[in-house]
């Protein structure tokens, strides 16, 4: 995600704010990392023409091999991507 932030999105330009936040939290099926890139201020941004790699690997990979949501949104002010990841083990 740096690498096409740096190239593309809010990392290339020293005025754009990125915003990464994460949280773990207890559901009904077992805990949960949740975390959110999102750019804020930046160029607008277009939705892509094809699915580049990046994408692929966010939502095929975290998807295929830890059971992820992925949600990966161009909105016009920055790209936002948000991720919920089940945990093993069990609660705390």
């Amino acid at each position: 995600m740096a690498t096409n932030a740096i190239r593309h999105g809010a990392l290339g330009d020293p005025d754009v704010r990125l915003e990464v936040r994460w949280s773990v939290e207890d559901g009904p099926d077992g805990r949960l990392l949740h975390w959110t890139w999102n750019e804020h201020d930046g160029p607008p941004v277009a939705l892509p023409t094809r699915e580049g790699f990046g994408s692929q690997l966010l939502k095929r990979v975290l998807t295929l091999q830890v059971g992820a949501k992925v949600d990966i949104a161009f909105d016009p002010d920055g790209l936002r991507v948000a991720v919920a990841i089940p945990l093993p083990g069990p609660r705390v």
